[in-house]
């Protein structure tokens, strides 16, 4: 028996009459094609990101005109989702206008 181990064929062996094992690819997730998006806390920037044709685009917004600041792409979701809370805490932690560094 192929593709098989001691424990799933012990849990088929002894599961409830009626039970029927189905096989489940973990290639998509069901929230793969949901877009995120996070603001900064004083609301004039934007990280989005969403599916493009074969790969994940972070973009990096300026509100209110939604003018692109920059934009990143890669091939695997989480990495575009660790980009764009980078870019976040990034855009969060800039100098305002008028603020002085603590010395």
């Amino acid at each position: 028996m192929r593709g098989y181990n001691r424990v799933t064929l012990y849990a088929l062996e002894f599961s409830p009459p009626g039970f029927m094992a189905m096989a489940v690819s973990g290639k998509r997730r069901f929230d793969d094609d949901r877009v995120v998006r996070y603001e900064t806390l004083e609301h004039d920037f934007e990280v989005e990101v969403a599916r493009t044709l074969s790969k994940w685009c972070v973009t990096v917004y300026q509100l209110p005109d939604k003018d692109i600041l920059a934009q990143d792409f890669f091939p695997e979701r989480w990495k575009a989702l660790a980009r764009a809370q980078d870019f976040l805490r990034l855009l969060n932690q800039r100098k305002r206008d008028g603020e002085t560094s603590p010395e």
